[in-house]
């Protein structure tokens, strides 16, 4: 499993294993304060995972102010529960799930009205027959509010 991470800010991660995929994490944009990731299967065979898959169940999330002291964001808001289902993702097709951070970290524009942040990630994916990929994660810089 090949996994490479991504942002707006040129950062990318290292192959972790041999493919099936390659997910990005992008900050959508300003006003909507979004994370999306983007799940594309290199593989030949299709993938089949449960909807879930990159829901806020299965991300591990932390927001960082930049400053020498740093300080971690509140974690607060509500999540909604993905749908129940299934994901089908062809061999070269891709997969998208947003993330709204402003509904996990309310006090998001707040802070970053004042300076930049940093938000890592870290996840896993797991297929309906129980394959998981080795875990995986990334960070983003989220730059202030002009």
């Amino acid at each position: 499993m090949a996994v490479i991470a991504s942002s707006q800010n040129g950062y990318s991660s290292e192959e972790v294993d041999s493919s099936p995929y390659v997910v990005d994490a992008v900050v959508v944009n300003d006003k909507s304060v979004e994370l999306e990731f983007k799940l594309k299967n290199n593989s030949k065979d299709k993938l089949i995972f449960y909807s879930d898959l990159l829901s806020r169940d299965n991300v591990v999330l932390y927001i960082s102010k930049s400053t020498a002291y740093g300080g971690i964001l509140e974690e607060l808001g509500a999540i909604d529960d993905p749908d129940v289902g299934r994901i089908e993702i062809k061999s070269g097709e891709s997969y998208s799930s947003k993330l709204n951070l402003e509904r996990i970290f309310p006090s998001i524009r707040k802070e970053l009205a004042k300076k930049e942040l940093l938000l890592f990630w870290s996840t896993e994916v797991k297929t309906v027959d129980g394959k998981f990929s080795n875990r995986f994660g990334g960070y983003l810089s989220l730059n202030k509010n002009k």
